[in-house]
């Protein structure tokens, strides 16, 4: 296969220290590679990373659907978490998986699914 894996998903944020902290604090990824100029914030999920990225362009910031989704094995937990860390969160949701929204500083929505 000539493409392995998907490497990062980028995700435009208003206030790179805000959201870096909220991706470490809230969601438990661990801080990797940063660029010099404070522009660029990699943020580690197991073998995955998102790089979290300063764009001020508000139509860049209006997100409606989720560009990713983190897996849990346990949804109710991780909803509880979420909810109890005063994140946005949605009902959960059952299609399949079940599944439900929340969403980060910036307003980008982030999915969290169960199968």
């Amino acid at each position: 296969m000539l493409f392995e894996k998907i490497d990062t998903v980028f995700i435009p944020v208003k206030n790179l220290e805000k959201a870096r902290n909220w991706y470490v604090d809230v969601l438990g990824g661990k801080p990797g590679w940063k660029d010099d100029n404070g522009i660029y914030q990699a943020i580690t999920f197991g073998d995955t990373s998102v790089t979290l990225f300063i764009n001020q362009h508000e139509l860049t910031l209006q997100r409606k659907y989720s560009l990713f989704s983190l897996y849990t094995a346990s949804i109710e937990k991780a909803h509880e978490h979420l909810a109890s860390c005063s994140a946005e969160v949605s009902d959960i949701m059952e299609n399949g998986a079940k599944y439900f929204i929340t969403k980060d500083p910036d307003g980008n929505c982030v999915e969290v699914c169960s199968y």
